[in-house]
Formats: structure tokens, C-alpha cells, sequence
């Protein structure tokens, strides 16, 4: 069956833009503290490094985030950039030429159901001669 990809990719400075904003709407989510990077481990999971300053010294920190978190501050930095994105298909992360990105994935059902259902015509058609 067929499958449409669409990526939105964003920079280095996007994506420590949107860890920020999504810090910031969520409390203890990770703690005060620079971004200063991001990393993926050879599971798949996604590191990002914070500069914590101290009087002495600082010292940078690796926190691991859960993909659907990931995938939540994307989508959360383009609705608040007004970057369209589709209610279907499945949403999640994918590094794209060294880069954060959102994958959304449709199925040929997917589209062709609700595109159909919102105007109430049948989804199978049958061929004529």
C-alpha cells in the first residue's frame, strides 16, 4: 500500500528554540540551564545536552527524552509558528541531513476515509468498462 512522508525540518537554533518554550510550559520537565546541544544513541533515544552554571563552574548534562515528547515540541513549534499539520497520520521524530525534523506518515486509507467521511460519499468505487 501506498505511504506519503512529509518532513518539516527545522535548524539547531529551532529545535533549542522549541526545547525552551516546551521547558518553560512545563515545569521540571528539564532543569534551568543553557541548551547547548543534542545527540542520538545508537537506541534511537534522544539526548540533549544543558549547561548548568554554577559560582564555581559549569557543567553540561545529558537528559534522554521520550520519543512522544519529542515529537510533542515539534508540533508544539509549529502550530506556534503557524506551520500547518495535518490531524492524520502518525507524528514522529527523525533526524533529516544532520537535522530535527517531524515525520508524518499517511496510509492511502487514512486519506482516502477522511477525506470521504467529512463529505459522507462512499470509499469504494467501482470501476466502469
Amino acid at each position: 500500500m501506498a505511504e506519503e512522508l512529509r518532513y518539516i525540518v527545522l535548524t539547531n537554533e529551532e529545535f533549542m528554540a522549541a526545547l525552551k518554550v516546551y521547558r518553560n510550559e512545563n515545569q521540571g520537565y528539564l532543569p534551568r540551564g543553557k541548551f547547548v546541544g543534542w545527540s542520538v544513541d545508537a537506541d534511537s533515544h534522544l539526548h540533549v545536552l544543558v549547561e548548568m552554571k554554577t559560582t564555581a563552574h559549569a557543567t553540561a548534562l545529558s537528559f534522554k527524552l521520550d520519543s512522544i515528547d519529542v515529537a510533542q515540541i515539534l508540533i508544539g513549534f509549529c502550530i506556534a509558528h503557524k506551520i500547518p499539520v495535518p490531524r492524520l497520520g502518525k507524528k514522529d521524530w527523525h533526524i533529516h541531513e544532520q537535522k530535527m525534523s517531524l515525520r508524518i506518515r499517511f496510509n492511502q486509507e487514512e486519506l482516502l476515509s477522511e477525506r470521504y467521511d467529512e463529505y459522507d460519499l462512499p470509499t469504494e468505487f467501482t470501476s466502469v468498462g
